[in-house]
C-alpha cells in the first residue's frame, strides 16, 4: 500500500490525491468482529496507525477529520470494546471532542492485554 502512496505522489505530486488514498484505506478497512482475533484487531491497529501518521506527515490535522473517523473507526472494533471505549468516555467532560490517537491508545492496550493473555494461556497447556 506504501509504495502504491509513493507512486501516486510520483506521478501526480498532487497532495489531495495522497490525502485521498490515505482516507480510502482507513474508510475501507474490514471490521474484526470477534475480540478474541488478536491478529485482526492488530492488523487494524497497524493499518489505522500507519494511515494516521502519513496524514499527520501531509500536515492534515485530527481536526480536519477525526469527528469524521470516530463512528467509523468505532464500527471496525468488536462490540465489546467498542462498549469498553464509550464507557471510558463517559468520565470525560461533556462537550470535549473525540481524540483519534486515544481510540488507538485504547486499542494498542487492549490488543497486547489479549496477546499476553493468549501467550500465558497457550504456555500453560
Amino acid at each position: 500500500m506504501t509504495m502504491l502512496l509513493i507512486l501516486l505522489n510520483e506521478r501526480f505530486g498532487r497532495e489531495e490525491i495522497v490525502v485521498n488514498a490515505h482516507m480510502s484505506i482507513l474508510l475501507n478497512l474490514y471490521p474484526v468482529k470477534d475480540s478474541n482475533n488478536v491478529i485482526g484487531l492488530r492488523k487494524l491497529y497497524d493499518i489505522c496507525k500507519i494511515q494516521i501518521r502519513s496524514l499527520e506527515s501531509l500536515n492534515v490535522t485530527f481536526g480536519m477529520y477525526g469527528h469524521l473517523l470516530q463512528p467509523i473507526l468505532l464500527k471496525l472494533l468488536p462490540e465489546d470494546l467498542d462498549l469498553d471505549f464509550n464507557r471510558k468516555q463517559l468520565g470525560k467532560k461533556e462537550g470535549s471532542t473525540f481524540d483519534v490517537m486515544e481510540l488507538l491508545q485504547f486499542l494498542k492496550a487492549e490488543i497486547e492485554c489479549r496477546e499476553s493473555t493468549h501467550l500465558l494461556s497457550s504456555l500453560g497447556e
